[in-house]
């Protein structure tokens, strides 16, 4: 071959990109979730004109919104830990998003003062993109129990200063996405399920965004969260940690807000219909009043840490399901590895109400906030009743849990009652030993319904004898998606023993 003789060239990254955005989707979402990550990655790294990148963008952003909306109801249902499937599409998402708001943000601002002046509303446009791929982020990763990224609250102040150079008309749209993803946060979103977290974007996608944003609030901080610029944290609130006496800090709360959901909630108590208030039709249900009722209480004022938190190092065994743990309190010899697979933990820190702590061996499947489980330090101590406050998991091999003490033991019994039909209902329960908290009533531990509220038999077997007793529930004391607990009184009128 001569000297001067050339081969064939390889195709650029940009021509690339540019021939799989001209063909055709394939057809199924998930199959372009890779593809497209990786030509963004491509052009994220090139060398152009700001005004060319943001251009170039904007078809991959119409193709990237395509594939989230198809793909992102998917993990509404999703527990711990993520079946690979999910974990997939969840990463996916979360890193097509990232790199298009990285790539968005970046480009806007090389723009010089001209062109952004020159290019009207729509540098105001193009802030909003960026916040709403930041936001599509954090949904993604709430709804699956992992962490947002580090540098996504970074991100978001940076669009909000870039916002900030644009006429105050042009803003509502952008500034509304950054009030979402604060109220959002502010929900204690880690609490909830992702059916739970997809509910909370609904709702905030219905009401006024009352939330306030100032860069030195006045008066008292209790109800407010700050974020700083130069750390790539969460947002915090001033009652958890104060925020430093220096940096480039922006404030928010949600107290707004809150007053616009308890009205929503007083209304809907008054059987106003959600569609009638412009709201998500699934505020029907006992499920997402319940969720919009947490929700308010720490809009209105953000929780505070009760109890101090000890640094802690030693395993622990989880029971992860509550049939599992009726059995083995039941027969408590009866654990085995195939019948029973108990897991271990190592608590990393404690309080007198809960610990935090991460998994160490043992299938885990099923796990989810709101559930409830039995902890014990050793086989001879007991089962100690928990409640899942919050579950994240980061990678496949990693799961960190924070767990809520609401009883040092309990019974295993069965309970009967209707469902508002004529049909009875017989499910197991755990009889909670006291010991915490103030209760005035015997509390009982039990899966989710619709029937909290209706009288119950509760059947027990005292000294081998079953026995059958009406109860009146009192009040729930407690409920989430998967569980609840429920004060109540024994009337032993109309009571029998069986032999």
């Amino acid at each position: 071959m001569p000297p001067n003789a050339r081969g064939p060239q390889p195709v650029s990254a940009l021509a690339s990109a540019l021939a799989w955005l001209d063909a055709a989707p394939i057809g199924e979402p998930l199959h372009d979730l890779s593809p497209l990550r990786h030509h963004l990655r491509a052009i994220a790294d090139a060398t152009m004109d700001p005004r060319k990148m943001l251009m170039l963008l904007q078809p991959f952003q119409k193709r990237a919104d395509g594939i989230s909306a198809a793909l992102k109801p998917l993990l509404k249902e999703t527990t711990l830990p993520l079946v690979p499937r999910l974990r997939l599409i969840a990463q996916g998402l979360t890193d097509i998003h990232g790199l298009l708001a990285t790539a968005t943000l970046d480009a806007a601002a090389k723009l010089t003062a001209n062109q952004r002046i020159a290019s009207g509303r729509r540098f105001a446009d193009t802030c909003a993109t960026i916040l709403r791929n930041l936001a599509e982020q954090q949904q993604v990763a709430l709804m699956v129990a992992t962490s947002p990224a580090a540098e996504l609250w970074q991100h978001a102040q940076a669009a909000y200063l870039l916002l900030k150079m644009c006429p105050r008309e042009q803003t509502e749209a952008s500034e509304r996405i950054l009030k979402g993803m604060m109220a959002l946060a502010a929900a204690q979103p880690e609490t909830f399920v992702g059916g739970e977290i997809g509910f909370l974007i609904d709702y905030l996608r219905s009401v006024p965004m009352h939330v306030t944003i100032e860069r030195q609030p006045e008066g008292p901080l209790d109800a407010w969260y700050w974020l700083d610029e130069d750390r790539a944290q969460p947002p915090v609130a001033v009652t958890r940690r104060p925020p430093p006496s220096s940096g480039k800090l922006l404030y928010f709360s949600c107290t707004a807000l809150a007053e616009v959901a308890a009205e929503h909630l007083r209304r809907l108590t008054a059987d106003e219909t959600p569609t009638a208030l412009g709201l998500p039709p699934s505020l029907v249900s006992d499920d997402c009043r319940l969720v919009l009722g947490r929700t308010q209480a720490h809009w209105a004022s953000p929780p505070r840490r009760r109890h101090h938190h000890r640094p802690s190092n030693y395993a622990v065994e989880i029971c992860p399901e509550l049939d599992q743990l009726w059995d083995l309190l039941r027969e408590p010899g009866s654990a085995n590895a195939e019948t029973t697979p108990l897991t271990k933990w190592m608590v990393m820190n404690e309080s007198p109400g809960g610990f935090a702590m991460t998994h160490v061996s043992g299938a885990v499947s099923g796990l989810v906030s709101g559930g409830a489980l039995g902890l014990r330090t050793s086989p001879e101590r007991p089962w100690n009743i928990c409640l899942v406050r919050w579950a994240r998991s980061n990678d496949t091999k990693h799961i960190e849990v924070g767990l809520e003490l609401i009883a040092p033991a309990a019974a295993p019994v069965h309970i009967v009652r209707r469902d508002g039909t004529a049909r009875s209902r017989l499910a197991p329960a755990l009889l909670l030993h006291s010991g915490l908290g103030h209760r005035r009533h015997e509390t009982l531990l039990t899966y989710r319904s619709s029937a909290a509220s209706h009288p119950f038999i509760m059947i027990t077997e005292p000294n081998g004898r079953v026995q059958l007793t009406e109860c009146q529930v009192q009040r729930p004391a407690l409920q989430t998606a998967s569980v609840e607990v429920l004060e109540f009184m024994r009337d032993y009128s109309p009571n029998w023993n069986v032999n």
